[in-house]
């Protein structure tokens, strides 16, 4: 009497597609006596032999190719030619898992990652991943800071920087990413003074520090009054056109650019922005933000119209008397015009006082009147601002 039974090993499992499992098919005789004429047979090729002694094994080896994705099935019987009082284990299976291999590729002259839902993928570093058959696959491409992603190949579904992959055998994805370019002043010079109304000459440097070619632009030309040059807040005086920069390219020139009539005297700093209409679409190799284009240049001590006057009073002193004081903000002014007006609206020069004064006496007033005041300071260079509004209302 014959006691046997078998087994089926699969290696690997999971296997990827196109790659071989091998399947090892045991046959052991545990009864007490030898079994003669052993036969296994099924989906893999016959494993036989014509005697097993007692406590025997005999091992059959087999390769198959994994073909598809999906599982591999495998089923093989065994008989032998004496009596075997247990036959529930004459009989063994396997099943294989064969997966798909996704292979993510990234072209293009810029940079970026693409990562995966399910995980496994994080290209970058990690570009393929076996996935079981019909898996769908999220990919997300990210541009770095100096780059845009431009495109899918190999997609299912592409929806702008993700797309999904169906995995029904080994797939292929190709990322395309586009390096940006990344305009950036890194020279602003000009003269240390100038008068309002005349031309001054600015030189400027704009560098493409990118990976990728810019399109023409224009570097703005800035007035600030402090050292932080902003297209927002600050003034621009004119541009100098910018051509095409491939990475790494630089173009030098300079402009004559007039200082306006209205500028009050003071100190001023020159400053430069690439790109300030931002016409170009632009990475930062140096940061998370494009926000490396402004650069500020020497200060220039600007001759202009006087500084405006402010905290104007009206102080009323009688039926026909109205005193005016001012706080003096200039250092250059000839004097000040003093404008009246009885409607807040139409307002017309009353008189003039001399440089440094800071008040006037307005006499000759109707009683019980509202008057309304305004004083700005000049120079031979123009007027300054107004200052504030005031009103007063002479006593009965």
């Amino acid at each position: 009497m014959a006691d046997l039974s078998l087994a089926i090993a699969d290696t690997p499992d999971p296997v990827l597609l196109g790659d071989s499992v091998t399947y090892t098919v045991t046959i052991t005789n545990n009864g007490p006596s030898a079994a003669t004429n052993v036969v296994a047979s099924g989906t893999l090729p016959e494993c036989s032999t014509s005697s097993l002694a007692s406590g025997a094994t005999f091992p059959c080896t087999n390769t198959v190719a994994a073909s598809s994705v999906g599982t591999l099935n495998q089923s093989m019987t065994m008989t032998a030619a004496e009596y075997d009082p247990d036959l529930t284990n004459n009989t063994a299976t396997t099943t294989t898992n064969v997966q798909g291999l996704l292979t993510v590729n990234r072209n293009g002259t810029g940079n970026g990652t693409v990562t995966s839902s399910p995980a496994g993928i994080n290209c970058g570093s990690d570009c393929t991943e076996p996935y079981d058959a019909s898996t769908s696959v999220t990919l997300t491409a990210t541009a770095e800071n100096d780059s845009v992603f431009g495109a899918w190949n190999g997609c299912d579904s592409p929806t702008g920087n993700t797309c999904t992959v169906s995995i029904f055998g080994n797939r292929n994805v190709t990322a395309t990413f586009n390096g940006l370019p990344d305009l950036v002043v890194t020279a602003v010079s000009g003269p240390t003074s100038g008068t309002t109304g005349a031309s001054i000459t600015i030189s400027t440097t704009t560098t493409n520090s990118g990976i990728g070619t810019a399109d023409p632009s224009t570097t703005g030309l800035y007035l600030s009054a402090d050292a932080t040059i902003t297209a927002a807040s600050d003034m621009c005086l004119g541009g100098r056109p910018i051509p095409s920069l491939a990475p790494g390219e630089s173009n030098t020139g300079s402009n004559s650019v007039p200082l306006p009539a209205t500028l009050v005297t003071g100190t001023y700093y020159l400053g430069a922005i690439a790109d300030d209409t931002g016409l170009v679409a632009e990475g930062n190799t140096g940061g998370t933000a494009e926000n490396n284009n402004a650069k500020t240049g020497n200060t220039i001590q600007i001759s202009g119209v006087p500084a405006a006057p402010s905290n104007l009073t009206a102080t009323v002193n009688s039926k026909s008397k109205i005193t005016l004081t001012w706080t003096d903000n200039a250092t250059d002014e000839s004097g000040f015009r003093i404008e009246r007006s009885t409607n807040g609206t139409s307002f017309s020069q009353i008189a003039k006082v001399g440089a440094n004064v800071k008040n006037y006496i307005n006499s000759g007033l109707k009683a019980n009147t509202l008057y309304y005041y305004r004083v700005r300071a000049y120079n031979s260079r123009g007027n300054s601002t107004y200052s504030n509004t005031v009103s007063a209302r002479t006593n009965p």
